[in-house]
């Protein structure tokens, strides 16, 4: 079984996936230093591509039941979504059209790139960490 695992962990897939979700976490620490055209330049290409990654990972089930350590605190995540947030400026909020909410009422909800992304984020960040 152990070699199994192993196999698995290293295999081609799980390190192709690692090294684009390393690259998307790099990408959001650092982006106070892109301007926002290369921003979207990059994010539609390193987005697709990570989805395209996930994708192709194995089917797998869990080994512990308790889940995987996290190594993204509650104040890791403020400061990333409020550095994405403070970047995006008044093009960070949009129309959320998803949301079972709009079935109930007229209103419409708003909702973030910048949490959006922080999300996917601190999924990734805490997957690469281990």
């Amino acid at each position: 079984m152990e070699g199994s695992i192993k196999d698995l962990v290293y295999s081609r897939y799980v390190l192709e996936f690692a090294t684009v979700a390393k690259e998307f976490c790099a990408f959001i620490e650092n982006i106070q230093n892109l301007k926002r055209k290369a921003f979207v330049n990059a994010s539609s290409k390193l987005l697709p591509l990570l989805y395209y990654k996930a994708s192709l990972l194995p089917q797998t089930e869990p080994l512990y039941e308790e889940g995987n350590q996290k190594h993204v605190s509650e104040e890791h995540y403020e400061s990333v979504r409020l550095g994405i947030k403070a970047f995006m400026g008044e093009h960070d909020e949009f129309p959320e059209t998803f949301d079972e909410r709009i079935a109930e009422t007229d209103d419409q909800f708003n909702a973030t790139l910048s949490e959006y992304l922080t999300d996917v984020y601190q999924d990734l960040k805490d997957f690469t960490m281990l």
